[in-house]
């Protein structure tokens, strides 16, 4: 199955694609409370239609320009509520709150590039962008 979405509410933006298990988001600009929502039930929907197959994300987030701290709450309880119906996360970027936060889930994985990330979701075939 291939999808993909596009969100921007002014303020934080980001496009979604799926391709079969392997979901991809790139963030840019400010992450919002209204695109923490958006993101999360985008992926939800995503998880369900992907049953009974567990999927793979990477979180691109080196174009973000500031993640407020109940972002990155809303995040790591999404995180830990979607945890059973997510292989991994790989998250590409380096912010020391969301680490902290993050860090702690079991199947949530840092990286500085996205080859890194996709190597550790083995990620097969689509493009890619370093």
């Amino acid at each position: 199955m291939s999808w993909s979405q596009e969100y921007n509410d002014g303020r934080s933006q980001f496009k979604m694609t799926r391709e079969g298990g392997f979901l991809t988001a790139v963030f840019t600009g400010e992450a919002t409370l209204a695109g923490n929502a958006a993101f999360t039930g985008w992926v939800d929907s995503q998880i369900a239609a992907a049953q009974p197959e567990k999927l793979r994300v990477l979180l691109d987030i080196r174009g973000l320009q500031s993640v407020g701290f109940r972002v990155k709450l809303a995040m790591a309880k999404w995180i830990l509520t979607a945890r059973n119906h997510l292989a991994r996360v790989a998250v590409v970027g380096d912010d020391p709150a969301a680490r902290a936060l993050a860090g702690a889930i079991n199947g949530v994985q840092f990286f500085e590039t996205v080859t890194e990330a996709q190597a550790w979701l083995n990620f097969v075939g689509g493009a890619s962008s370093t």
